[in-house]
């Protein structure tokens, strides 16, 4: 009786090492997984951000085009009104300097 006491003890030793060896395994390819994962989203985070940081640069470089054009339009029309009030003001002066000169 002891020997078959002694003998269920080593197969539940047995066992449990077993069991011990099992979970070790499955812990160390759960770790493998994660990391890999884990990579993975950091990949895709990386990704994502070079591509938002794209779509933000694309959209301040239209944005200063916008601005540019807007600029020049209004520079020519400022040069286009001051070319006009330069005509209205070269023939007033024209009118005074022959006052001047007729007189």
């Amino acid at each position: 009786m002891v020997e078959d006491t002694m003998k269920a003890v080593r197969e539940a030793e047995t066992e449990a090492e077993r069991i011990l060896k099992e979970a070790e395994d499955k812990c160390h390819s759960l770790m493998q997984d994660a990391d890999a994962k884990a990579a993975g989203i950091k990949e895709d985070a990386r990704r994502n951000a070079a591509g938002t940081a794209a779509e933000i640069a694309k959209a301040a470089a239209s944005e200063a085009e916008r601005m540019l054009s807007d600029a020049e339009k209004e520079a020519a029309q400022e040069a286009e009104d001051l070319v006009k009030a330069a005509e209205a003001k070269k023939s007033e002066a024209v009118e005074a300097v022959l006052r001047i000169l007729t007189e």
